[in-house]
C-alpha cells in the first residue's frame, strides 16, 4: 500500500505565505498533486477532490491576515465557501 504524501492546509498555505508558492502556475502544480493524491486515498473522483481542495483552501485561508487570504484566493483560484471573495462584516 502506498503511503499518502498529502500535505496540510497549513502546509500548503505556509507555503504561499513564506514566498514558496508565488505564481498561479505553482499553485495549480500543487493543486495537481494534491487533486491526484486526495482522489487516490480518499476513492472519490479527482474533480470532486478538486474542488473539495479549493474549498478547503478558501475556508482555511481566513485564518490568516485579508492580505495573505486574498492572495491565496486569488493564486488557487478558490473561494471560500460561504464568503466567497469577500471579507465578512
Amino acid at each position: 500500500m502506498k503511503t499518502s504524501i498529502m500535505r496540510s492546509m497549513w502546509q500548503i498555505l505556509s507555503a504561499v505565505t513564506d514566498g514558496e508558492i508565488n505564481t498561479p502556475e505553482q499553485a495549480r502544480a500543487v493543486l495537481d498533486e494534491e487533486t491526484t493524491e486526495y482522489a487516490r486515498v480518499l476513492q472519490i473522483p479527482a474533480d470532486e477532490a478538486r474542488k473539495m481542495l479549493k474549498e478547503n483552501l478558501g475556508y482555511c485561508s481566513f485564518y490568516f491576515t485579508r492580505s495573505e487570504a486574498l492572495r491565496v484566493l486569488e493564486l488557487f483560484d478558490a473561494e471560500h465557501p460561504v464568503y466567497g471573495r469577500e471579507w465578512p462584516t
